[in-house]
């Protein structure tokens, strides 16, 4: 059994329950709205100090994130950026949007059979690549402790099929 606290006392755990904290103290949710607005404002500047350096917006916007991010400053905490991450995800997706909106379907089918002959190269190539050269190291390489069989070379070049960088072609 809790022994009733007199008026007074009871008066002044009710302040301290409802009192509002300190600016910086506030919500999570509060904080991470004033994240974004930090945030928002640092892109301003640095799109503007971009432009003047003669550097692209997304690279100022980049170089802008690494430095108030964990990386330099940490004035952005990790909690802020899971609690902002639909904006994010919100603001790529209007990125994409708008990119589709200004890209000519000619110019796609213009280029569609020279990205897939380019593509269709670099899948094959890696492929080979992997698992003949593991192949090869297998059979071969056994002095050098590496004991790889013909099927863990085709499961592997498969795997690298998977993750491959995407090449870099001009088209």
């Amino acid at each position: 059994m809790v022994a009733a606290a007199s008026p007074g006392e009871a008066r002044l755990l009710c302040d301290q329950e409802h009192r509002m904290p300190p600016l910086l103290g506030q919500t999570l949710l509060t904080n991470a709205t004033l994240t974004l607005g930090l945030l928002m404002t640092a892109a301003l500047v640095g799109g503007i100090l971009g432009a003047r350096l003669r550097l692209p917006k997304v690279t100022s916007y980049l170089l802008i994130g690494a430095v108030l991010g964990s990386s330099v400053l940490g004035w952005v905490p990790k909690e802020h950026i899971e609690a902002i991450k639909p904006l994010t995800k919100l603001a790529i997706a209007l990125v994409l949007f708008n990119l589709g909106c200004h890209f000519p379907l000619a110019r796609v089918r213009r280029i569609l059979g020279r990205a897939v002959r380019l593509s269709m190269g670099e899948l094959l190539w890696t492929f080979l690549l992997v698992t003949v050269g593991l192949g090869l190291l297998g059979r071969f390489g056994g002095d050098l402790g590496f004991h790889v069989g013909w099927e863990g070379a085709l499961l592997l070049g498969v795997l690298a099929l998977a993750t491959a960088r995407a090449p870099r072609s001009s088209c």
